[in-house]
This record gives structure tokens, sequence and C-alpha cells, in this order.
């Protein structure tokens, strides 16, 4: 009943952690008792019962998305069967099936199939479904994960790349490669000692443990937190050096110095030895899976088991392969047995990390508590509390490595461990096991559930030589993982390295007052470096302490062991035994061979060979021993100490034994490893394993008997292979026609096939194999490289793939002439299909005699021709040429041969023989083509045959040249001699003349002939004493000026640069340098800035031009005017804007402007009339422009008495194209006669005249046509025009005989289509631009009434019918400036109404009587009520709004005439004033018919407006019709909505209209708000005079009231202006310039005084 509830509440605290749904930590004590794996297990198998409870609901419960991953991942392969196994169970018994047979009495069949390697996939990747849950050692994790992620990082040991490529032919996996590697490659702790330690610095390893020194590594520079920061996954020696003293690392910085340099040998050595160790790896994976990401199956839950044994960086994997980081994870372990080297942290770091790394440090709040186990059912309380003891210690002495929990607990009772002593001299181990013992009783040694443990291997081969099959022996570190009833623990502290320093355990007791010594007397205080190795040993101590169930007896044979057992004694932990006969007759408990059989099998599942084959003698079990004897002899040959031979023969034996006991298949994998294949091969035949068998056949080369076996089992792609490798071909060709293709694996058997007998010339059996590749490109690649072209050829043919023959061709061909095989090369030459393509192949390959011979085969002698061109053979191609007809070439070949063989470019030692001959030929030739060719070829036979001197000799050769160029070059036979090419003969020819001139000293010829060449930095050094002279620098000025000019054959504008124009200015530069006080540095400086091209702002040209005498340098004032003209005509338009200051203002703000662009434009043009004039002089006027037209065209005087004209420096330049068939050439010199050159100037500059007032032209409509919003007033729009029609005045002055019919063409491009547009402006909508003071005064400019007068006239005479919009504009005009009389031919031209005509009769009449003014006002009245009537906004080309108004508001001011008075605006007034109507109107007297102006001014104008102002869409249609923006929209209505208010207030009628207007919100929006509230404010209150001017004021356009009357009022309203016109004394100019003064009252006094008078207005 007892033991029942206490397995209840064992069962109970394992549940609670079950059922825990959160990431958990699991921690417990003694290993063996508390059940963690237990538990992991247990949650495993809930996940999977919860999940198929969940899906049993589905149809398909094993859809993608339904399916659960679990990986459970341990340290040892025997806890992976056990909790395998342990599933499996559990799995059977939910599943309704029965239990199997205990643990203890496993079947014998299970340790065998648990050593086999399992079935486990390489990856990672789409695991089937049966694989889960995963349950797997790290090891397997690791290399599954490493097959998952990118590129291996075993892909850098080549041995595995070999083995890899091996493993495919046998079917090995990949898993198994790996693992086999890493047996020998991988760093464990005991290679580390084995191979390193002993290799690295003394100096640094002295005083050091290797165990501490490894653990460093692997668990802090390598794989701990901090090197997660590492790119690579290794801690710098900086961070690692500066690490927190006793916290991360044991050591202080001055150690870690020495450590970090111990990790860099070790590291060195590791790359030289071809090892890794696990961190690399590790290390390895985290880069990867950063940067490619982790692209297998993602796991739900992970369970891992034996955490204590993993690195951080080590678990820190994990959070790749599952993102369920609050419920997926499950760790279990305890810190207190991580005995593993390598290793040390404690429980607690890894919630640390899980909440770092996993959670990212997140949620804080939610890590998981750990779970304890502390309750043990296995092991009594006597070893608990022993075990407990050690923990202490550990806690005391290195809290960083272990957890301190609670302490176990159990309910079972049992004898305290036992301290055994023995006399001196005698040995416990021999007084145990060799003594004779008691007679009643037969010793028989140690039982199955008994154990010796010892601390290593050296001392456990010591005891077994002692002991030998009469106890079982381990080592601690081999005991992990396993218990038993009683433990012996053998001379633990007696080998242990730290050896006297435990007594530093004095110094814990003294803390804990269990120390009664003084304590100085005793030992040392703790040094955490100098008591490294302490941890390490008390878990050791730890592990052996817990590996018993009931009895513990620890015996030491010497030494150091005195301060535990004092510990430990005054704990009353222990019993202290004296070892005797007795005693040791009850320390020995025999066992029945079932004890013996199943202790075997857990020992053989350990790997513990050797132990479980004595368990198997003991047990009578003769079969397990032999499988025991054999497995501990493989295992014996795989370590790394044994050698090969030593190793063969172990494997044999083992064989022997597999093979003795039925094993066969185990008896053949030693064979194999041994490499005897022939053997393995036979034995896996035996067993049925025929792909195995086919396998150690093929690796023995036994190609046959693979053969065989593989065909029995179908490995078609082996087979072929075995073929392949044994030359065994017809047979695999048989069987690839019987299979046919598997994967590409009879493709690759054919390949092989067909290079075996290539390189057996067996060339008929090749073409057999390369036809049954099946894919054409196969066949292709295979031919083409090994150069079977004609075979290829043939199968292109055969597919009909012509195009595919013919390049087969063309590589035959091309590698034949690689290897200089010509004839080969022009067999598939010929059989080209295309001549084009021989021509093209020959040609490319400089086969030129191989062509000449094909074209000559052809009969394409001209084809042959071009061959022997470019071989080249001048004599052959000549002879070709002549064959093929061509006799002009043929004579030109020769002469050109003949002349490259003169003796001025051959050794006169060497004369060329053949010259008489071929001349001969040459004129021979040339008679069979024309008369005129063979003139001219005796010509130039005569220039090559004669010559005695080299003068003479280079004279001839440059007429030879310059005959060629005249009479050649312009009948198409470049092909004989190209431009270029004669260009490089002439300049070679040159340079020996300028040689020859310089010898003889001939200075004036040698100058003009470096000019004539462009060589003028020579031609300024030759005749002056001082090549810095001002004359020099003048030379170089003036070759600077022309060159610029006329550089490359272009047109002179712009400036250019070419050869040596630097060198010649830096030249011309050296004088302002050498002379900088002379009076002239300042003009060379100014020309040598202009003439550099270098930008010059506006303000420094300005300033070159007034600072530089025109009659001193005219170049710089026609190349700075040009250079500002340019400026003005490149520049933006918005760059005109708001340009009102003069033109030298603007220029010293280097800003462009209308103004200045007409005064360049003059500027430039005086100038170029008079170069114009010197030509038309004969060359008679001012010299200054004889010398610059000189420069400028680059001519000198020439014998003036002989010729009378001018040597042509540049007979290339432009100017010069049309001109040099009417030239004489004297040698290489160009003549040009002096009236000749007159017309070719005057031709120049009228076109360059004409050139540039077309750009002119250009820029002045741009700036016409940018608009207004963009930055031009109309006053700067109407300057621009008038400067048009100025530049249109003087082209039309400026005699052009030549040019007349293209400068026709420019004004009626650019000028006259701008006159209408100038008509549509005359009238503008913006009355603030329209009437401003600078547009008044322009109306008055006299320039401006010409330009309008003829913009009427012409466009009076241009139209045959008028449209309203035109009649309206010119009625506009006419009203405004009074241009001309109207006369009968006017009427006749203007078609229009009788309203019209009779409007036009009346302003153009010249009376000025007030009757005029009433019929003016009448006709105007009719006028605008025809059109208001016909529909102002929709008749054919409608008036536009501003020229209505404008006609309206004229309308309105006349009534002054006949009314004495009017209440207008300044805009309106000032318009009337400029037009001088105000005298004609003042003097007049009153109408006669008043009641019909009444009526217009009272009723018919107010009418019409408010019909306007009620007819919103009708407005807007009105303004596009008129091409008017809609931003005009508002200022339309404003404009209407003064005019309505200047009618009430004239009239003193209409109150309520406009009062009607401003109460209309859609209307009111759009006027300016403070002018709505005047104007509505004055009618409510019953002052709209006073409302009036102030609303004007408010839009910049005040009220002005004119009266004659002589008791002229001035109302007291001090928003208006008021003038007095009968005493008005000022003219019209001085009027206009009152009115635009800001103050009020200074007009006021100008027009009378009046103050104090009370107003009387007629309303």
């Amino acid at each position: 009943m007892r033991e029942k509830k206490r397995k209840d509440r064992l069962l109970k605290q394992e549940k609670n952690v079950v059922s825990f749904d959160k990431s958990s930590f699991i921690i417990g004590r003694s290993g063996t008792g508390t059940g963690k794996t237990t538990v992991l297990t247990m949650k495993l198998f809930q996940s999977e019962q919860l999940h198929h409870i969940a899906s049993e609901g589905f149809h398909e419960a094993k859809q993608d998305g339904l399916q659960l991953h679990q990986l459970f991942v341990t340290f040892s392969s025997k806890r992976c069967y056990a909790v395998r196994k342990q599933f499996g169970e559990w799995k059977r018994l939910t599943c309704g099936g029965g239990s199997s047979s205990p643990s203890s009495l496993t079947r014998i069949d299970d340790v065998d199939q648990m050593m086999l390697s399992e079935d486990i996939p390489d990856q990672l990747i789409h695991l089937p479904q049966d694989a889960y849950p995963l349950i797997i050692t790290f090891q397997r994790f690791l290399l599954m994960l490493d097959g998952t992620v990118g590129t291996s990082y075993f892909a850098r040991f080549p041995n595995v790349m070999r083995m890899m490529i091996s493993r495919k032919k046998t079917n090995t996996s990949r898993l198994s490669v790996l693992e086999h590697f890493m047996k020998f490659h991988n760093v464990t702790y005991e290679l580390f000692c084995l191979s390193y330690w002993p290799f690295l610095n003394r100096k640094l390893t002295i005083n050091l443990d290797p165990s501490t020194v490894y653990t460093e590594i692997m668990s802090v520079i390598k794989g701990g937190l901090l090197a997660d920061k590492a790119p690579n996954g290794i801690l710098p020696k900086d961070d690692y050096v500066a690490l927190c003293d006793g916290w991360t690392s044991v050591f202080d910085a001055q150690k870690r110095e020495i450590i970090y340099s111990i990790f860099l040998q070790y590291d060195n050595l590791n790359v030289v030895n071809g090892h890794f160790d696990l961190a690399d790896l590790v290390n390895d994976l985290h880069q990867r899976l950063e940067v490619e990401g982790y692209t297998g199956d993602i796991m739900d839950y992970v369970y891992v088991d034996e955490v204590q044994d993993l690195s951080m960086r080590q678990i820190l994997l994990f959070k790749y392969v599952c993102p369920n980081v609050h419920k997926g994870f499950a760790f279990s372990g305890d810190t207190a047995q991580a005995i593993a080297k390598g290793i040390g942290f404690r429980f607690e770091d890894i919630r640390c990390l899980f909440f770092k790394k996993f959670l990212l440090g997140s949620e804080k709040g939610n890590v998981s508590k750990m779970f304890q186990l502390s309750e043990n059912f296995r092991t009594h309380t006597g070893v608990l509390n022993l075990a407990q003891s050690v923990i202490n210690l550990l806690c005391h002495f290195s809290p960083l490595f272990v957890d301190a929990l609670r302490p176990e607990t159990s309910l079972i009772g049992g004898d305290l461990p036992i301290l055994l002593e023995t006399d001196v001299n005698n040995n416990a181990i021999k007084f145990i096991f060799e003594r004779t013992g008691n007679c009643s009783q037969l010793i028989t040694g140690f039982g199955a559930e008994q154990v010796v443990l010892v601390r290593d291997e050296s001392l456990r081969e010591k005891v077994f030589n002692i002991v030998g099959k009469k106890a079982i022996i381990l080592t601690i570190m081999e005991s992990k993982g396993l218990e038993f009833q009683d433990v012996l623990l053998y001379d633990f502290f007696t080998t242990s390295a730290f050896s006297n320093e435990w007594r530093i355990i004095y110094t814990y007791m003294k803390d804990k007052d269990l120390l009664n010594l003084p304590f100085t007397t005793l030992c040392s205080c703790f040094d955490m470096q100098k008591h490294a190795v302490l941890c390490s040993e008390l878990k050791q101590l730890y592990v052996a302490i817990t590996r018993t169930r009931q009895r513990l007896w620890i015996c030491e044979s010497a030494g150091f062991s005195e301060p535990i057992y004092d510990y430990w004694k005054k704990l009353s932990l222990v019993e202290v035994k004296h070892l005797n006969d007795s005693f040791a007759d009850t320390m020995q408990v025999p066992s029945s061979k079932d004890e013996w059989r199943s202790r075997g099998i857990k020992l053989f599942c350990e790997n513990n060979f050797r132990m479980a084959q004595m368990c198997f003698l003991k047990a009578g079990d003769e079969y397990h021993e032999k499988l025991a004897e054999a497995y501990h002899l493989r295992a014996i040959a795989g370590n790394t100490r044994t050698s090969q031979p030593e190793r063969k023969k172990l494997l044999k034996d083992a064989a022997e034994l597999f093979k003795s006991i039925g094993k066969k298949e185990l008896a053949a994998d030693c064979y194999y490893e041994i490499e005897d294949y022939v053997t393995a091969g036979y034995i896996y035949k035996s067993e049925s394993m025929l792909e195995k068998a086919g396998d150690c056949f093929y690796l023995a080369r036994c190609y046959e008997l693979a053969v065989e076996e593989y065909k029995k089992v179908g490995a078609f792609a082996k087979c072929l292979s075995a073929c392949a490798d044994g030359n065994l071909f017809e047979t695999g060709f048989k069987l690839v026609g019987r299979w046919g293709e598997c994967e590409g694996a009879g493709l690759q058997f054919l390949r092989k096939g067909a290079r075996y007998y290539f390189t057996m010339k067996d060339f008929n059996s090749m073409m057999k194999f390369v036809r049954s590749f099946g894919e054409k490109d196969e066949m292709r690649s295979f031919l083409s490289k090994r150069r079977f072209f004609d075979e290829l050829i043939l199968l292109e043919k055969e597919w009909e793939n012509f195009e595919e023959a013919e390049k087969v061709m063309h590589k035959g061909a091309h590698y034949y002439f690689s290897v200089k095989d010509f004839d080969s090369m022009m067999k598939f030459v010929h059989s080209f299909n295309d001549k084009g393509d021989m021509r093209c192949f020959l040609t490319e390959n400089k086969c030129y005699d191989e062509l000449i011979l094909l074209e000559k085969e052809w009969g394409n002698f001209h084809e042959a021709a071009k061959a022997a061109r470019m071989k080249p053979d001048p004599v052959l191609e000549a002879d070709l040429l002549r064959k093929a007809g061509l006799y002009r070439e043929s004579s030109l070949v020769i002469l050109w041969h003949v002349f490259s063989n003169s003796t001025i470019f051959k050794d006169k030692k060497k004369p060329f023989t053949q010259k008489d001959e071929l001349l001969r030929l040459a004129v021979s030739t040339a008679r069979r083509d024309s008369n005129v060719f063979y003139q001219f070829v005796c010509q130039e036979g005569s220039y090559l045959s004669v010559g005695e001197t080299w003068e003479e000799l280079l004279e001839n050769g440059l007429e030879f040249i310059y005959c060629y160029k005249e009479n050649v070059l312009d009948m198409g036979l470049e092909w004989v001699k190209t431009r270029q090419e004669i260009r490089h003969i002439e300049k070679s020819v040159i340079d020996m003349m300028r040689s020859f001139l310089e010898s003889v000293n001939r200075q004036n010829e040698l100058i003009l002939l470096d000019e004539i060449c462009g060589e003028f930095v020579e031609a300024a050094k030759i005749g002056t004493e001082d090549e810095h002279s001002l004359e020099a620098t003048m030379s170089r000025l003036w070759y600077v000026f022309f060159g610029s000019l006329w550089a490359y054959g272009r047109r002179a504008w712009p400036l250019k640069d070419f050869n040596h124009k630097d060198k010649l200015l830096d030249d011309a530069n050296s004088y302002v340098i050498d002379h900088p006080d002379s009076p002239d540095a300042a003009l060379v400086r100014t020309e040598i800035h202009v003439l550099s091209g270098e930008d010059i702002n506006l303000s420094q040209m300005w300033r070159y031009l007034r600072e530089t005498p025109k009659e001193r340098s005219l170049r710089v004032h026609f190349l700075i005017s040009r250079r500002i003209l340019e400026v003005h005509i490149r520049s933006h338009c918005k760059e005109y804007a708001s340009i009102l200051t003069p033109v030298e203002d603007a220029l010293l703000e280097n800003k462009v402007s209308v103004e200045g662009l007409i005064y360049f434009w003059n500027y430039w043009k005086e100038m170029v009339c008079e170069l114009i004039n010197w030509s038309h002089a004969g060359g008679q006027t001012s010299k200054i422009y004889e010398d610059f037209i000189f420069n400028y065209f680059g001519v000198r005087k020439y014998d003036v008495d002989k010729y009378g004209g001018y040597v042509v420096l540049d007979a290339e330049a432009q100017w010069v194209k049309g001109t040099r068939a009417n030239m004489i050439r004297n040698g290489y010199l160009y003549i040009i006669h002096a009236c000749q050159f007159s017309s070719v100037v005057s031709q120049h500059w009228y076109s360059e005249l004409l050139f540039v007032t077309g750009k002119v032209f250009a820029k002045i409509q741009s700036l016409y046509v940018y608009s207004p919003e963009k930055g031009l007033s109309i006053h700067q729009l109407f300057k621009a025009v008038m400067g048009l029609f100025e530049v249109v005045k003087s082209l039309q002055k400026c005699e052009s005989p030549n040019s007349r019919k293209r400068a026709a063409m420019i004004v009626d491009k650019y000028f006259h289509p701008w006159l209408d547009q100038f008509l549509l402006n005359v009238g503008h909508n913006n009355w603030k631009d329209a009437q401003s003071k600078e547009m008044i005064c322009m109306k008055r400019n006299e320039a401006f009434l010409n330009m309008l007068e003829e913009t009427i006239n012409i466009n009076i005479k241009s139209l045959n019918s008028r449209t309203c919009g035109q009649l309206g504009r010119i009625a506009a005009v006419f009203l405004g400036y009074k241009l001309m009389g109207y006369t009968a031919d006017t009427e006749r031209t203007l078609r229009c109404s009788q309203n019209w005509r009779d409007l036009f009769r009346t302003v153009m009449n010249a009376d000025t009587s007030v009757s005029k003014n009433e019929d003016l006002a009448i006709r105007l009245h009719n006028v605008l009520k025809e059109t208001f009537s016909a529909g102002w906004q929709r008749v054919n080309e409608c008036m536009s709004p501003a020229c209505f108004l404008y006609l309206m508001d004229r309308l309105l001011i006349l009534s002054f005439c006949f009314r004495r008075y009017v209440f207008t605006t300044r805009s309106s007034c000032a318009e009337w004033l400029s037009n001088n109507e105000c005298r004609r109107c003042s003097n007049g007297g009153y109408v006669t018919n008043s009641d019909t102006v009444n009526n217009i001014y009272d009723h018919s104008l107010t009418l019409m407006v408010c019909d306007m102002l009620n007819s919103e869409d009708e407005l807007m249609k009105w303004l596009r019709r008129s091409n008017e923006p809609e931003c005009w929209y508002p200022v339309l209505l404003l404009r209407l909505t003064v005019l309505l208010s200047l009618l009430c207030v004239n009239s003193g009628l209409h109150y309520d209209k406009l009062y009607h207007q401003l109460e209309r919100g859609c209307f009111v929006s759009l006027l300016p708000h403070e002018f709505y509230e005047a104007l509505i404010n004055g009618i409510s209150e019953g002052r709209l005079v006073d409302s009036v001017a102030v609303a004007c004021k408010i839009i910049d356009d005040p009220l002005v009231v004119m009266s004659s009357k002589e008791d002229f009022p001035q109302a007291q309203c001090q928003n208006a202006k008021f003038l007095n016109m009968e005493k008005l004394e000022l003219g019209s100019e001085s009027l206009i310039e009152m009115l635009y003064v800001e103050n009020s009252n200074d007009a006021d006094r100008c027009s009378g005084d009046h103050e104090g008078q009370e107003p009387k207005f007629p309303f």
C-alpha cells in the first residue's frame, strides 16, 4: 500500500510537468532516478495523442496542414533507441495491442537492430509522415541540418567529396559517409589530448589543464553566447580578453591572453590536419541560416534531452527549425552531470538564452520557470545525501557551472555509503578479487548488478588485469546513463590531477563551521584559475555516486582523499569500515544467467562490447558472446590510434566471428571495410543481397560479376556504369537497347562508349554509339569536340538541317586553319554554300592567296584584285584590275606603286628598277580608257619620271599629289586611295619639304608652308628674333582667331578648339608675363580671354568692349558683340522678365534684356555692313577692316604683280569649298584673285547677316508669345515687337543682291504673322498693364505709331473679308491713335456692314466739332448694339471681351463732350488724354439731340452690361472663343462691375441693378472682398460716389472726376482725383504724369484751387 502511494505521488509530479502547455525547462538530479527522459517522452506522446484526437473529425487527416512534426533530440544513440522503443510501446497500448516483454528481457534481435544504421533521411526537407516523430541524436540533427541549408560544410574536405562520389555507386547513405568521416576527423576531447595538446607551445600550456582549455575554447571562444555577435561565430581576441573575470570565463585577462594564443595554434593545426570540431560545424550552420534562411520542414515541437551536454551555440540552432517559441520547446537535463569535455554552463543560462534569442527579449514575463524533478524513486536517501554534499561543494566553488536546486528526496531506505580502509601495502582490488575466501562460500566475483568504477581508461586496464572477468569495470564516463545495485568507486582521488589541492575543501568546511583546526594551517585560499579543475572533478564524483541504487563503496589506495573524507565524516554521511574477508564476502552478490544476459544487453547498447562480452560469457550465451567480441574487435579497429595493419587484422577476425555465428552481412561489412571486396561480394551474394554484392564486385573491378548481379536486381544505372568501367560496351549497348533510357544513365553510358571507341580509333563503333545518343545536341557536341566534322555534316544533312551543316563546315575550316592544314581547310571552304561566306572566311583569316585563286576560278578579277590589295601586291592587283576591265583603277594603282617606291621614300642605294616599265604599263593601260584620262596619266607619269635634285623631287611629288586630288577624287575612285590616305602621304611629303626649306634657310616660304599646314606654333617662331615680342604675340593671336573659326571644315561661328590652340595662347600669354607694365599687355590679355572660348559673364564682356578701342582690335569688338548677342539668343524667355533697366545696367548685373538684344544686334550689324562695304569698295576702305577680313578668312597677299590675289591658308575651310574651282594652284599654294575674293567676302557676310537675323527674329518671337503670367508685361512684349519692327526696317535697307529672296522669306516667316498677334494685344483684359504709365508713354512713341500704322495697312490689304473681331481691333486702334484719313480706297478695302463703315468714316474724319462727337457716340453705340444683338459671344471670330469693353469705355467717356463732366477711372482717362481728344471736347458746345444721347448713356449701355453680367456661362464661352485663358474670367467680371458702377454714378440711375448684381453670391465670390464691401456699403448708406472712389482705389485704378464747367465743384471725396479741364493749361503729357502721382493733392493743386466749394452733381 505504501509503495503504491509513493508511485502515485511520483506520477502526479510527472503529470504536472507533462500537462504544462508552455515551453518548459526540466531539471533533475541523479540522472537515472528522477525520470527526466520519461517526462519528455510522455510530453512527446501526449502531443501525438492530442493531435490524433483533433484530426479524427477530418476526412483527410494526413493532409499537409494537419501533419504534426515533432523532433526529439538527445546526445546518446542508446537513449534514442530507448525513447523510440518506449514511444512504440505506448502507441501499441493506445491502439489496443498487448504489452511487450519487460525491458530486462529485451529480445536479443533488438540489440543487433539497434546497432545497425537507422533508415533516417539525409535532410530535414519533405520528410515522409511516418518519419515523425523524428527521434535522433544531436549529431544526426547537425548532419541533417547541414544537408538542408545551402552548401554543406563538408564540401570543403576533398576526402568527403570523394566518399560522396563513391557512395552514389554503392547506395551508402550520406549520413553514414559523414558519420564515418566525423569518427576520424572530429576533434573530440580525447583526440585533442592525444594529437594536439602535446604539440602546442609548452611555454603556453605549462600549468594549464587540457580539460579546462578545451572547455574554454568550445564553450566560450567558439560556442558561447558572446561569440554570436562575431560574423564567423568566433569571439575576437580583444572581446575575449575583456570578459568579466570569473563570470563567463574562469580565467583572468592575463591567462585569457594565453588561452587565446593556444586557440590560434590549435585552429591552425586543425586546418593542417584536415580536422574540424563541432563548434566549426555549428558556426557554419549559423552563418548559412542567417544568410539563406531555413527551408526545411517546420517543427511544431522540439524536445531536447541531456541538454547539459550541448553548448549555447548548439542549443541556439533549434530556434531556426521551430517558430513555436511559446509552446514548442522542452529542455531537460542536469548540469551537475555535464562531464562531457568542452561544455560548461548552468541550466539558468539556457533560460537566459531562450529569452534573448528565442523570444528576442520581448516577453520577459512569459519565460517559463524551471521544473525540478526532485523525488527519486530508485536510490535511497543515504546515497542522495552524499550526492547532495558534492552538489553543495559545486555550488560553492563553481556557481557558474551548476544550478542550485533543492535536494532530492526518496522514500527508499538503505545503508550509508562506506569508506573502505585497507591495511598498509594491501591492494583492495586484489584483496577482494584474488583472495581465497571463506571456505564456506564459493567466490565468484561481482554480480551483474555490481560495478567497479574508475576514473579513466588507463586505470580501467590496470584493474582489469587484476580482476579479469570477475567484475564489470567501467570508467565514470562509460557509466553515465547506467545504474547498478552496488558500485565500488576505486582510486578516484588517488588518480586525480587535482592531487593535494583537494585540501581546498577545508575552506568550505571552515566557512560552514565544520572544521575545528586553524584554517591558515590547512591550505591556501580558493583561486578560480588555480582550482579550475575542481568543477570537473566534483561533477565526475557526483556522476559516480549517483550510479548506485543501494550500496556504495569508496576505496582509495593512497593519497588525496582525506579532505573529502573528513567532510563526509563531519556530516555523518558515510560509514568507515575495514576491508576484511567477511566484509569482502558480503560485497559479492551472485547473479543468474538472465541477469547477466540483461546486463550484457544494456552494456551492448552503450557500445561497451568488452564488458558485454564478459556478461554474455557468464550468461552462457556463446552466440552473443561472439557477437559482442566481434563488435569489440570492430570498435578497436575504428579507433584512431590503431595502425592500418592492426585494423585489417582486427576486422578480419571480427568478420570470421560474424561468419561463425551466421551474421554474414556483418562479416561482409568487415571485409568491405578492409577493402576485401571480392570476399564481401560473395558473402552478400550468398545472402541474396545482390546489389551490395554488385557494389563489392564493382569496387574489386570484377566488372563482369558486378554486371551479372546488377542485372538480376534491375540496377540499371549501376549496371551500365560497371559495363563502362569494365569496357563491356557491347554488353551495355544491348542492355540499353533492351531497357531503354533510365534517368540519363543510358545516355551517360553511350557517351563513355563513344569516347572509348574514339580512343581506340574504332570510328564505326563510335558512330554506332553516337547515333544512339537520342539527343541531336549531344551528338553535335560530341563530334564537334573531337573534330569529326565530316561525320557531323552527314548527320546534319540526314536531319535536313542544312544551316547547321553549314555551320559545321565553318567549324571545320576554322579548325584546319588553326593547324595550318590549308588543303583540308579549302576542302571545307569549297563546301560552303555561299560565295560570300567563302570570301568572308578567307578574308578574316588573311588567306589572300587562296582567296585570289578562288576568285580567279570564278572569273571575278575585280574581287581578286581586292584580295591582292589586302595582301598587298600592287603589281598583281593592277594586273587583275586590267583583266577586270578597270583600266583607270589599274593605271592609278601602278602610279601610286611607282610613287611609293620613288627616291624620296626609298633608299637611293637601292633604285627602283621597274619604274620605267611600270610607267609604260600604266600609260598603255590608260590609253584603253579615254583620251582625257590618258593625258592625265601621262602628266602624272612625267612628274614621276623627272627630277634630279631633292627640291625637284619634292616639288614633283607634291605636284603628283595635288594633280591627283584635283582630277581623281571627284571621279569616285577612292577605292584606289582614300582621302585619308592621300592626306597622310601629303603630310609626309610636306614634312620633307619643310625640312628642306629649313636646311636652305628660306624663311618666308617656310612660314607660308607652316601656315598652310596648320603648324602655327612653328610659323610664329620663324623670322622673329624674340619669340615673346609683341609682333610674335599678335601673330599667334592671328592664328588662333583664324584657326578657331574654320577648324574641321565647319562654319565660322562659334569658335572651336584645334590642335595647338592652347599652346599658342600660352605662348601669347608669355608676353603678358614678361611685359606686365606694357600698354599692350591689357589688350593681349583681353584677346587671349576672348579667343580661349572660356565662359565670360556679361559684365566682363561689356567691360572689355568699353576698354578696347575698335581701331586697336576689331577682333575683340566683333567677337564680344557676337557673344553677347548669342547670350541673349540662348537665354530663356523667363530670364528677360522684369528687366526694366538700361542696357548697361542690365549687363553690369549679368542680365539680358530686350533692349540689349536689339542694341547688340544693331552694333554687330553695323560692323558687318562695314565689312560688306569693304568688299564693294574693292578693298579701298579702312585698313582695320581689311586686316580683320584677311585674318577672318585666313588669306595672305601673294605676288600681286603676277597673280593679283591672295594665298588661301586653309583650302579645306568651309568658305573655300564653293570657290576652289576658280582658284589658281601653284604647287601646294591655292591663290584666289582679288575681285573673286571680294565677291566671296560679300556673299559670306550677307549670309551671316541673314543667319543671325533669323535667330534674332526667332528669339523676339518667343519673347512675344511668352505668356505674361510667366513674367513679361505687356509693355515688354510691345517693346519686343517694336524691336522686331526696327530689325525688319534695317534688313530691308541692306543691299543684298544675292540674298533678297532669303531676306523676304525671313520677313514673311517672322514679322508678318506677328502683326495680327500685335493687334490682338492692343486692347487687353488686364487694364493695369494695358493702361500703365509705361504703356501710355510707349503709345506716343513715333516708332510705335509707325509700326501700328503699318500693322493696320497690312491687315486691311491682306484680308478679303472682315470678321467682327478684326473690325473691333481696327476700330480700337483708330479710336486710340487716329492714324489716317478716310478715303474712297479705304472704304473699298473695308468690306463690312453700314454701321461699321459709318463708324470708320466718322473716326477718320478730321473734324473736331461737337457734332462729330455726337455722330461718333451714335455710330459707336450702333456698332456695339449690332454686335451685341447678333450675339456678342456667338458670331464667327467674335470681338474679344477686352476690345468690346474698350469700345464701351470710350463710349462712356464721350459723355464728357455732352455733359461737360464725367466720372471715369484713371486708366480710361489716361487713354483718352493720350489721344488729345480732351481739347476738342472741352472746346465744343452742347449736343443738340440730347434725348438720343442721354438714352444711350442712361439706359442702353446699362442694359448691355447687366445682360452680360447675368450670362455667366455665355461669358465663359466668350473667353474661350476669343482664345483668352479662363483665368481672365474674374478680371472680366470686375471690369463689367466697375463699368456698371460708373454708369450709375454718371446717370444717377440703376442703383437697383448694381445692388442686384452685388447680392448674387456666385458673382460676389469672384470679386475682391474689400471692393465688394465698399460698393455694397455705399449703396446701403446712400453715398455711392464716395464708395465707388474707395472701391476703384482698392483695385489700383482710382476714380477720376473730369469737368469743363466754370463752377467746377471738388467733391469731398478723399479717394478720387479731380481735373478741371476748363482751367487746365498743361499739355496732355503733363496731365497724364499728374494722374500717376501717388498724392492726389498734388494733382488737385495743378488743376486749380477749388477748396471749400460744395459739390453739385446732377443727381
